[in-house]
């Protein structure tokens, strides 16, 4: 357990909590992209979700999968990938902030604002020198969050994924420097 204030922490995921992260992501996905998606974002929770994926992402070296507790209630997941190259500098290790969902109903209470402090502070600490991530276009509220922390754009991607409303492909690859 990783704490990060008096009531914000992280847990790790094991497989053991497969069910657990599957009905997490069942409740706060949907809600947040609903409108992405043909069927609502059902495909893609399944797909990222299942326990083969799941099983696969947690066995990868370099990773961490947390659970967000917050009251002791779970309310979010972050994904962290260390030492990933990216396709537009080869030459520098980045890590790589691969997901991380908030339930809706605790969102603007300052808990997205103190993961990122403690995330910058700790790659920092790791010795890493920038930390990239990927948002959807039309994520308004989360392209402004990112930008408040210095995370620039760098690409534009179209994601593939099937059942993905062609007006919201869009992702922007961004990243910040660190200190």
């Amino acid at each position: 357990m990783i704490s990060i204030s008096e009531n914000l922490s992280l847990q790790s995921i094991t497989i053991n909590n497969h069910k657990e992260l599957y009905e997490l992501m069942c409740r706060i996905y949907p809600p947040a992209y609903f409108d992405y998606w043909q069927d609502g974002g059902k495909w893609y929770v399944d797909e990222l979700y299942n326990y083969q994926n799941v099983k696969e992402e947690i066995k990868e070296k370099n990773s961490d999968y947390f659970f967000i507790l917050f009251n002791n209630k779970n309310i979010g997941i972050l994904r962290l990938v260390w030492n990933l190259n990216t396709d537009y500098e080869e030459d520098m290790k980045f890590v790589k902030l691969h997901r991380i969902y908030l339930d809706q109903q605790i969102q603007n209470q300052g808990i997205g604002k103190k993961l990122m402090d403690w995330l910058i502070d700790f790659t920092t600490k790791k010795g890493y020198k920038k930390l990239w991530l990927e948002v959807m276009e039309k994520q308004s509220q989360a392209l402004h969050f990112y930008k408040k922390y210095n995370f620039k754009e760098v690409d534009k991607v179209f994601i593939e994924f099937p059942l993905v409303f062609d007006d919201y492909r869009g992702m922007y690859k961004m990243v910040k420097e660190l200190n």
